[in-house]
């Protein structure tokens, strides 16, 4: 899928750059893929993404014009929480909330490092913890296989369903249904979006 290919390129493209102008610690923020793919200002300008939330033309090109406006101010080291505010204002109520399950989605079980959802599910403070040591591992993964390289990189990316697998044990099976319920719908390109499919 041509299309596809070189947008996921163009928004890689756009995230090099911006970690490239930032300071370390910005760069920490951001040190994994899985979560740089779930940003707002990754995931809408992904044409599966787009298609899901039935963006209208309109939409899309506004979605087109802050990214790009934002690669232009690279040097200027963009804020992405206002750049991501400014894209979640282009959707309407109904795909905001579709958006919101997608991301869930695609952070898969890193979604509970989610305040909204770590609050939802009542997560234990014994919970929180694996969590956060779950996180911690996941980062340092991450940047351990990226200094590998691609094939490193790959290889960690399929073993993400193990692992989280894994952390979803520390779940009791009412949280896992609510989890589930905040997920909504499932979306056929998780794994694509997620660089893993």
């Amino acid at each position: 899928m041509p299309g596809y290919a070189s947008c996921v390129m163009k928004v890689i493209s756009l995230v090099v750059l911006l970690c490239w102008g930032m300071a370390t610690a910005q760069i920490s923020q951001i040190s994994d893929l899985e979560l740089m793919v779930a940003m707002p200002s990754s995931m809408l300008s992904q044409p599966p993404v787009q298609k899901e939330l039935h963006l209208d033309k309109g939409q899309k090109s506004h979605i087109q014009e802050v990214i790009q406006s934002a690669a232009k101010n690279v040097q200027s080291m963009p804020d992405f929480s206002k750049i991501d505010v400014e894209l979640l204002a282009i959707l309407n109520e109904q795909q905001a909330a579709r958006f919101h399950e997608i991301r869930l989605q695609v952070l898969g079980m890193r979604s509970l490092e989610e305040k909204d959802v770590a609050d939802g599910l009542a997560l234990t403070e014994e919970q929180k913890s694996s969590v956060v040591d779950y996180a911690k591992a996941e980062r340092q993964g991450f940047m351990d296989a990226a200094r590998k390289g691609a094939t490193a990189l790959s290889s960690f990316q399929k073993g993400r369903s193990k692992r989280e697998d894994e952390l979803a044990k520390i779940l009791t099976p009412e949280q896992s249904a609510k989890l589930a319920t905040l997920f909504g719908k499932p979306f056929k390109d998780v794994k694509r979006i997620r660089g893993a499919g």
